[in-house]
């Protein structure tokens, strides 16, 4: 409806320079995954390496888009991360945002996870041991 379209456009506006910069970065992020890819694989293109790229880049885009979309919603005072992956893309028109969700979805659950076992008595993995370790997780 043109009532959704009017208020999809101001939020845009109202963060349009984020958008940019995240945009920016993401597009960059990717071709240097790739480019990284073919430099260690070379031509060869067997699955197991495409779906590792693949995997490499959801993950490095979503270090990268994360920050941005939580500031992002900080400004609009809207959780973007609640929507979906198709609406993420399609409210802040930005492509690159595909497999973001799905990778901060597996964050949360991993933290929760480790969380969970921390409070059973458990140890937690080593990488997790420190407040400093959580803090770059």
């Amino acid at each position: 409806s043109s009532f959704s379209s009017l208020v999809f456009n101001d939020m845009r506006d109202a963060i349009e320079e984020e958008l940019d910069a995240m945009r920016t970065e993401l597009e960059r992020v990717e071709a240097e995954v790739r480019e990284r890819t073919l430099r260690e694989r070379g031509e060869e293109a067997d699955s197991a390496s495409y779906l590792h790229a693949l995997r490499t880049i959801a993950a490095e885009k979503a270090r990268v888009a994360i920050p941005y979309l939580l500031s992002a919603s900080d400004e609009l005072e809207l959780d973007l991360l609640e929507l979906s992956d198709a609406h993420l893309c399609s409210v802040l028109m930005a492509d690159q945002l595909r497999g973001v969700k799905g990778e901060a979805v597996a964050m949360v659950r991993s933290v929760e996870r480790h969380r969970a076992e921390i409070e059973e008595g458990h140890d937690p993995p080593s990488c997790l041991r420190c407040t400093s370790a959580l803090s770059s997780f």
